[in-house]
């Protein structure tokens, strides 16, 4: 028969010792064993060497000391850093996302609407496992994550600039996600525990000595300039400035990624963000999608890509001696002149129009769609024949 695990707390060497004597007491009352080889003591310090002094006995054998302890699927280190279990449940989830490709995810019949709600319900659930305790962190890998989702199901390269993922998608990184999910656990823990409950106890300790979280939540309330947490709030007003942090959090990673674009991309600067409205609402194919936002975002396999180094960014289908960007190919290439008659009835697209046309408010997305596909093909087909 297996009893459930059991852990042991104290904050000196000798009550350490007296309470893992009690627990064999105990467990000789009742005839059960302890495990020594699952049994392990770890130190939480900020760093040193132990003291000779850090000994511990169970019933005359001494139990190994850990660095490193796997505990209801979270793995504690002595400084409490989160960095491998991040980095753990990261690849599980990255995992989860190359499992089902071949049988969902790839498929283009799948709308991107319906893939994203099954990366929530499976990878993010996955990654963000435990996130009720380490959520007030930010990781980079809980953010890149969510983009190597969405790079991999929109086919798009993965040097693409994380403001446009962001801009075009609307999707939050994952940080504002864990960070909700942690104060919406403390809120719970601070207002609905008894106050004898062990959690709402070290919740208070950690308040009335602003450590561990509470400086990680004080540092954002001053930079989004928020109400601070404080322990005399009442839980409405408590709610009430999770929302506001968490809505200045969002406009201001919105802003920076506007700013962003204005600074590095000056064309796609000029254009209107589709916060999402594109890929999650029109009923357009997965295909179709992925064209559209390497034109809107300029990451078209052309000799001329801000993103990409090209020793000769000249045009070379035609001779107009054009540096070949996605205004030359979608407005003025005079190769592709039939194509722009076909689909746009119009031989040349000014700027002007440019803009309008990838904007969508113009054409139809699937023409704009259509064009790039075939203009394309065309384009790689001409390069192929005359081996350029």
């Amino acid at each position: 028969m297996y009893a459930d695990d059991i852990v042991i707390l104290a904050d000196e060497i000798d009550v350490m010792q007296r309470m893992i004597q009690k627990l064999e007491e105990y467990c000789k009352i009742w005839n059960m064993e302890v495990n020594m080889e699952k049994s392990k003591i770890m130190v939480f310090r900020k760093g040193g060497k132990l003291s000779s002094k850090e000994k511990w006995l169970y019933n005359g054998t001494e139990i190994s000391i850990t660095s490193e302890y796997s505990y209801l699927g979270l793995t504690f280190t002595p400084k409490l850093s989160l960095r491998k279990q991040i980095q753990e449940r990261n690849q599980l989830a990255k995992n989860s996302i190359n499992t089902t490709w071949n049988c969902f995810l790839s498929k283009p019949n799948v709308s991107i609407k319906t893939k994203w709600k099954l990366f929530l319900a499976i990878s993010r659930s996955i990654q963000s496992y435990g996130s009720q305790i380490w959520g007030f962190s930010h990781f980079d890998e809980v953010d890149q994550l969510t983009l190597y989702f969405l790079k991999k199901v929109l086919k798009m390269p993965s040097f693409t600039p994380t403001y446009i993922m962001m801009l075009e998608t609307g999707v939050e990184n994952g940080h504002i996600y864990t960070l909700n999910n942690h104060l919406n656990y403390i809120t719970r823990i601070l207002y609905d525990y008894k106050d004898d409950r062990l959690p709402k106890i070290l919740a208070k300790k950690v308040m009335r000595h602003e450590i561990f979280w509470k400086t990680h939540i004080n540092s954002l309330t001053l930079q989004n300039s928020t109400e601070a947490f404080t322990p005399n709030l009442s839980k409405q007003c408590w709610l009430q400035n999770i929302q506001n942090l968490l809505q200045n959090i969002r406009a201001t990673k919105t802003n920076d990624a506007l700013s962003n674009a204005n600074n590095t991309h000056r064309f796609y600067s000029k254009l209107q963000p589709t916060f999402g409205g594109l890929y999650f609402v029109e009923p357009l194919m997965q295909d179709e999608l992925m064209w559209i936002l390497k034109a809107r975002s300029g990451m078209f396999s052309l000799n001329s890509n801000r993103f990409q180094t090209n020793s000769n960014p000249i045009c070379s289908m035609c001779n107009t001696v054009e540096i070949e960007n996605i205004q030359h190919f979608l407005g003025r290439c005079p190769a592709l002149k039939e194509f722009r008659l076909m689909f746009f009835q119009m031989p040349i697209i000014n700027e002007s129009d440019l803009i309008n046309i990838l904007n969508g408010n113009v054409i139809h997305w699937k023409s704009l769609a259509s064009y790039l596909k075939t203009c394309m093909l065309y384009r790689n087909q001409l390069l192929s024949e005359f081996n350029i």
